[in-house]
């Protein structure tokens, strides 16, 4: 999830780029395309599903458009509850970075922790679930469950890329872009703890 200060960067890194917003049954989404690549997918809950002190985005403040027609058939899908063949989306850790280095083509042969976390989270279909120490078994690196959560903290496409499908083997488990929208996306697609 973006914060508000990473979203006026993400501005300010990719200036041609366009806010396009949708509604959402749980209150609006927000996409950032640039060069025809989504970038970024932010969140904000309707009145009746916010929680109390949630902030209000900066996103309310920029000039936005309608979602493109691919997206949006794309979401309308996914609100009918079915996996949905997404568009192109650019997924780089690098890009999110306070300080992003010049290189943007990671080397995939050693691509880092968060970056093998993030490729791995879209094999999670629609409807399932893993623990985070799950997924740390599946890119191979057993008892790094509390590093597959702080990776997933780091994903800038939420439902694109489901995080919100990394459960704690106790409980919900974390989610930053607040735990009320990740038991919202997660009682969408069925699952009930």
């Amino acid at each position: 999830m973006l914060e508000n200060n990473e979203i006026m960067a993400l501005l300010g890194r990719f200036p041609g780029g366009s806010w396009h917003s949708k509604e959402a049954p749980w209150g609006r989404l927000y996409l950032y395309i640039y060069n025809n690549l989504a970038l970024a997918i932010r969140c904000v809950l309707s009145s009746d599903h916010k929680a109390t002190g949630q902030q209000s985005s900066a996103l309310t403040h920029l000039l936005i458009s309608d979602f493109p027609d691919a997206w949006s058939r794309a979401f309308d899908k996914y609100f009918q509850h079915s996996q949905p063949r997404w568009p192109a989306y650019h997924l780089d850790e690098t890009l999110w970075k306070k300080n992003p280095k010049a290189d943007k083509h990671p080397n995939i042969k050693n691509p880092s922790f968060t970056h093998r976390v993030l490729a791995e989270l879209p094999k999670v279909k629609y409807g399932q679930t893993l623990t985070y120490g799950q997924m740390a078994d599946k890119i191979g690196l057993r008892g790094a469950a509390r590093a597959v959560g702080m990776s997933c903290g780091k994903n800038p496409l939420l439902i694109v890329v489901p995080c919100h499908r990394i459960i704690g083997s106790k409980g919900w488990g974390g989610f930053s872009a607040g735990l009320e929208l990740k038991k919202i996306l997660l009682r969408h697609e069925g699952f009930s703890f």
